[in-house]
């Protein structure tokens, strides 16, 4: 059973019938009824309202089915169902309508129960109805045999419903009498979500579910403490008449849905919330409201390969917190990405990790003013990363590394590839921006003109030079001559990070 709901494929039509899932799906997604209100996604109210009313929705199921719920109870059958053919959707949802969930006392038979409805109902709309909405369920707990994703259950909720590389949906799931549990579950995760990633949608969707008991809900956006709203009553999927009424609401939402994701603004790059991400080798990423964890397996093997050690992270991340007070204290955004947990280095693990605030989002300059605004932020973050004792160096300065902020101010983030300046580097090693000028020869080989030595160095007008070039690199069109000098003296390793706030260009600011 519990392959068959992880999997939700619906079941094929009868033999020998043409399958007419395409045309009874109208009775759940009514041709006249699939435009949902703007006020529907940023309303817990007008959400509340909209789920509350099924107007002329019916569930088709198959002749038998209805037959024997018209026997049971003739006016329920006739308010809430439609008897059709033996057609792959009608015969799926009378198996879910038919008898109630298995329930074993255990939180994974809530999450079987939940997912078999999320991914039955909500699945069968997006195969059969032409509105089309592209999503993946994803489940916190699941069983090896099925392409759940499968994390620690404090890291992440129980269910996720991702459309548009976005978090649309959450989910807890706890055994039976475990409501309130699973209410403070979705509470405790959430510290209001950035409206910069959800436009006008002002909430997502949640549900929580106890043993065969679920309620939806909203988690309103942009707010400083986490506001859950109800939007049904308790359905208790033990009864007949409450799975009826899901399956009804879940079409409904399955329209709020579509409305959410096609209401999401344009950005460069989206992040999912709670869902972990691999960057690249044994680094994972986990977005949560207002904060981002960064998970390195294998740290000791990272940290040989990257020329680099805990103590040099440490050292970066005292540096941006040091940076970060002054910042608060002077009224103004940080300019280097602090660590509000960590970092840390399980040596047992050989696990490193480190929680991470504010949370920007990528974006590009677009003209010069905005250009200067990402100067002024790498320059003042190297700065402090250069002031340190012993000096440090960023050593990554990409594009990718440096993301905006909700009030239009820039981050300079990732610090894992940081190191003292003085270390040395083998012949050879580069990471991926780097060029034959990004390197300094030591001491040394430049007192050897023309000998090569084993080892060179990355020093902070290292950072300033592959900043000139990232700089260069944003194609941003019509920079005055200021703009075009300070990238050039940058690239010319002629300013350090203090000189370079000085220069007239980036006073402007």
């Amino acid at each position: 059973y519990f392959k068959a709901a992880a999997a939700a494929q619906p079941p094929a039509a009868q033999p020998g019938m043409p399958d007419t899932s395409r045309v009874q799906v109208a009775w759940l997604v009514p041709p006249n009824e699939t435009t949902v209100p703007i006020e529907v996604i940023s309303s817990p109210s007008a959400l509340a309202a909209y789920l509350a009313n099924p107007g002329a929705r019916r569930i088709p199921v198959t002749a038998q089915f209805y037959s024997a719920a018209y026997h049971n109870d003739s006016a329920l059958a006739e308010s809430k169902l439609v008897s059709t053919d033996g057609s792959a959707l009608p015969v799926l949802l009378s198996s879910l309508l038919q008898k109630e969930p298995s329930d074993c006392g255990s939180e994974l038979t809530t999450s079987i129960a939940m997912h078999a409805f999320l991914d039955g109902v909500l699945g069968s709309l997006a195969q059969y109805s032409d509105v089309q909405l592209l999503f993946k369920i994803s489940l916190n707990k699941a069983e090896g045999s099925t392409s759940s994703t499968v994390t620690k259950p404090r890291t992440r909720p129980d269910a996720l419903l991702l459309s548009g590389n976005c978090t649309l949906l959450i989910g807890e799931d706890k055994q039976e009498g475990g409501m309130l549990g699973a209410l403070k579950d979705v509470m405790g995760k959430f510290s209001g979500l950035s409206a910069i990633h959800y436009g006008p949608v002002g909430h997502i969707l949640a549900y929580t579910a106890a043993g065969l008991q679920v309620q939806l809900h909203t988690v309103s956006l942009g707010q400083q403490q986490t506001q859950i709203t109800h939007v049904t009553p308790v359905l208790d999927l033990k009864k007949p008449h409450h799975r009826m009424a899901f399956v009804l609401i879940l079409a409904k939402v399955y329209l709020v849905l579509h409305r959410m994701a096609a209401s999401l603004p344009e950005l460069l790059h989206r992040f999912p919330l709670f869902k972990p991400l691999s960057t690249h080798s044994h680094t994972t990423l986990i977005f949560t409201p207002g904060q981002v964890t960064k998970h390195i397996a294998c740290f000791g093997q990272f940290a040989a390969e990257h020329h680099t050690s805990f103590k040099e992270l440490q050292a970066a991340y005292s540096a941006a917190e040091t940076a970060g007070r002054a910042a608060a204290a002077s009224s103004r955004p940080p300019w280097l990405a602090s660590a509000c947990d960590g970092p840390k280095l399980n040596a047992s693990k050989d696990m490193y990790k480190v929680g991470l605030q504010p949370v920007g989002y990528r974006a590009a300059p677009t003209n010069e003013h905005e250009l200067r605004g990402v100067a002024l932020a790498c320059c003042s973050g190297l700065a402090a990363l250069h002031a340190a004792t012993p000096p440090l160096v960023h050593r990554d300065i990409r594009q990718p590394n440096v993301v905006r902020l909700a009030g239009g101010a820039w981050l300079l983030i990732d610090l894992e590839q940081a190191a003292y300046a003085a270390r040395l580097l083998p012949a050879g090693y580069r990471l991926s921006d780097w060029d034959d000028h990004t390197l300094e020869p030591t001491q040394q080989q430049a007192s050897q003109a023309g000998q090569k030595e084993a080892s060179m160095l990355y020093t902070p007008l290292s950072d300033m030079y592959q900043l000139g070039k990232m700089l260069r690199g944003y194609g941003v069109a019509g920079l005055s001559p200021a703009a075009s000098a300070f990238s050039a003296a940058l690239i010319a390793k002629q300013l350090t990070a203090q000189d370079a706030l000085q220069h007239p260009w980036l006073q402007q600011q």
